[in-house]
C-alpha cells in the first residue's frame, strides 16, 4: 500500500515551514532527481510525494489512521 501527501498536506507539521510555497521546496529537495517519488495528482494541478521522503519526524503525522487503512482494503 502507498502513501502520498501533498504540499498543503505538510503545512505546519513537525519542522516543516507554515507557507505551502516553502513546504514544496522542501519536499522537492528530499525528492532531488527521484521521479518515481513524485507524482502528480489525478485532476488538479498538485504534486503528490511519496511519504519515504519525509524526515522520520513527520511520518506520526502522515501516517493512516487505523480506519483509514481499513477503508483502503
Amino acid at each position: 500500500m502507498d502513501f502520498w501527501v501533498t504540499a498543503k498536506e505538510c503545512v505546519g507539521i513537525c519542522s516543516f515551514p507554515n507557507a505551502e510555497k516553502n513546504v514544496r521546496k522542501h519536499l522537492e529537495s528530499f525528492v532531488s532527481g527521484r521521479s518515481e517519488l513524485r507524482r502528480k495528482r489525478a485532476g488538479t494541478k498538485a504534486f503528490e510525494y511519496h511519504i519515504s521522503v519525509l524526515p522520520p519526524d513527520c511520518l506520526l503525522y502522515t501516517s493512516p489512521s487505523p480506519r483509514d487503512y481499513a477503508a483502503s482494503r
